[in-house]
């Protein structure tokens, strides 16, 4: 996936108009470079977020949208509740 790269976020105006952001990523994500990246981007321009992580887990895939293609599993089901407190709370 190297097209992330390409996606420059800091150069983008509105990027400082962020609201509080939540990232969600695994290491089985394709796209967890990617995450991590915007983060250092957040951070640069000081916009709250909340990261969750989750290590590679042999039993289950935690593929990049995990909690929507497999709702029922502990780990999606423990993000969809995160999701809803953080929506709550903003």
């Amino acid at each position: 996936y190297p097209f992330w790269k390409s996606l420059q976020f800091d150069t983008l105006p509105e990027i400082k108009l962020l609201p509080p952001t939540l990232l969600i990523s695994s290491e089985q994500d394709p796209l967890n470079a990617m995450t991590f990246h915007f983060e250092k981007i957040l951070q640069k321009y000081k916009i709250p977020y909340s990261l969750f992580f989750f290590k590679r887990n042999k039993a289950k895939k935690l593929p990049h949208i995990f909690p929507i293609k497999y709702p029922y599993y502990d780990e999606s089901q423990y993000i969809i509740s995160e999701i809803s407190h953080f929506i709550n709370d903003f």
